[in-house]
C-alpha cells in the first residue's frame, strides 16, 4: 500500500498528488495546498529546528488522518429533512422571483 502523504523533509513540502481522493479532501486547506498539489507546513514555535521540523510533519499526519476520513452517512430522516428543506426553499424562490415580476410589471404599465 502506497503512503497517503510522501513527506520530503528539505522542503517542508509533502506531496499530496500520489492519492486523488486524498488530494481533493486536502484541499480544504486552500492556503497550504499549492497549483502542483504541494501542502505547504511551516513551523516556528520552537527554537531548535528539529523540533520545528517533528511538528511540521505531525500536522501533516493529523491532516492526512482528518483528510483520508470515510464521510459521514447521512440518516433517512436527516436526508428527508433536508430534501423538504431544499423543496421549500426552491417553492419560496420561485414565488419570489413571480413577485418581483408582477411588481416590474405593473411598472411599466399598459401602453398599447
Amino acid at each position: 500500500r502506497r503512503p497517503a502523504c510522501e513527506w520530503v523533509r528539505t522542503n517542508s513540502i509533502a506531496h499530496i498528488s500520489h492519492t486523488h481522493t486524498l488530494s481533493q479532501s486536502l484541499r480544504q486547506y486552500p492556503t497550504r495546498v499549492t497549483k502542483t498539489g504541494e501542502l505547504l507546513v511551516t513551523s516556528s514555535t520552537q527554537k531548535s529546528f528539529a523540533q520545528n521540523v517533528d511538528e511540521c510533519v505531525a500536522k501533516i499526519t493529523e491532516m492526512c488522518t482528518v483528510a483520508s476520513a470515510p464521510p459521514l452517512e447521512t440518516s433517512p430522516e436527516t436526508a428527508k429533512r433536508i430534501e423538504q428543506m431544499d423543496k421549500a426553499f426552491q417553492e419560496r424562490r420561485i414565488k419570489e422571483k413571480k413577485f418581483n415580476a408582477s411588481k416590474k410589471s405593473a411598472r411599466r404599465g399598459n401602453d398599447d
